[in-house]
């Protein structure tokens, strides 16, 4: 095997696609090795470097009471890359397949007595039967406006985009808790972060 040892790669003449290898051959990147681009493309679409899918969603408006699932009132605030989730009557649908982090930050208001809640994340991987898997808060009786907050993440795995869908859903036992939202992503209110991890 040959060494070819050179600081730059130029075009012979002017600017242009400059090829390396032929169609069959790898080229490889030795581990630890530094790889400084803006686009690169393998068959004239661009190879994302980092996340494939980053999203940050956002409920607008507060509601008072269950939800199953919160359905209305949800908008996309920034999305990293071109592949984006979308949403429909409170289901998400997820645009690649692969493993996938759903963070739920979670802010909800007691206006008064005591109450329970689930703050929960629902998964399916066949567009029917969805799982259950929940952030619980207690409120105990501090009066008018009681703020509280947690945050549930969950790992899913979406091998079929048809089928695997996500959504989130309220239960609690007291109708005057209220899940809070927000006009402004700076604002206190609840937000869900959609993250591709890899492939499945």
């Amino acid at each position: 095997m040959s060494t070819l040892k050179v600081d730059t790669i130029l075009k012979r003449t002017g600017t242009g696609t400059i090829t390396l290898g032929q169609s069959g051959d790898t080229i490889s990147i030795p581990s630890g090795a530094t790889l400084n681009a803006t686009t690169i493309q393998q068959g004239g679409t661009d190879i994302i470097q980092g996340p494939k899918v980053d999203d940050f969603w956002l409920l607008t408006s507060s509601f008072q009471g269950d939800a199953d699932p919160i359905s209305s009132n949800l908008s996309k605030i920034i999305s990293v890359t071109s592949n984006v989730m979308t949403e429909s009557s409170g289901i998400f649908t997820f645009p690649l397949t692969g493993y996938y982090s759903v963070i739920w930050n979670v802010v909800a208001r007691l206006d008064s007595g005591d109450s329970r809640g689930h703050w929960y994340t629902r998964f399916t991987t066949d567009n029917s039967s969805y799982d259950f898997f929940s952030a619980s808060m207690t409120f105990a009786s501090t009066g008018t406006n009681s703020y509280t907050s947690t945050m549930s993440q969950r790992f899913v795995d979406v091998t079929d985009t048809s089928l695997c869908k996500i959504k989130f859903g309220v239960d609690v036992t007291n109708t005057d808790v209220y899940t809070r939202g927000g006009s402004a992503p700076g604002e206190t209110a609840n937000r869900f972060f959609f993250t591709r991890l890899g492939d499945t």
